[in-house]
């Protein structure tokens, strides 16, 4: 199908394209943000390894303010509170440093269905402010 400028390309194709895009743009954000904060994490760990008795061992805490940052209000308490207890049952099991990768791959997981979900409600609005703008026009 032509458009107007007779390239073959219509512009739906186009952004659909830029869409798909955008998620992959997104979802690679994501991961390196996770990396990085998950590295940041495990290095403070190393460092603090005199205090590990006198505190109380938690999640990696970046990872855990990721869930906070991307999760809905009425998700955020059920869904944080079951990693960080599942968090207590590995540590139990395993060192600090396995429990805190476990709880890493977690967020990673849940990650990226939040990050398109997102992508998706930013897509939905800016299609509805196309048809508006059609509308209006």
């Amino acid at each position: 199908m032509m458009n107007g400028n007779g390239n073959g390309h219509t512009k739906s194709g186009a952004s659909r394209g830029d869409r798909e895009q955008a998620e992959q743009f997104g979802r690679y954000l994501g991961l390196l943000l996770l990396l990085a904060f998950a590295l940041r994490s495990i290095s403070l760990v190393r460092q603090s390894t005199t205090k590990k008795e006198t505190l109380p061992l938690r999640p990696p805490f970046n990872a855990e303010f990721l869930l906070y940052l991307l999760l809905p209000r009425e998700e955020m308490e059920v869904v944080s509170g079951d990693l960080i207890e599942g968090h207590g049952t590995v540590l139990k099991r395993f060192d600090k440093r396995r429990a805190d990768i476990w709880f890493c791959k977690q967020v990673v997981g849940l990650l990226l269905p939040l990050v398109r979900r997102a992508l998706l409600k930013i897509g939905t609005l800016v299609w509805l402010g196309r048809v508006l703008r059609r509308l209006v026009s």
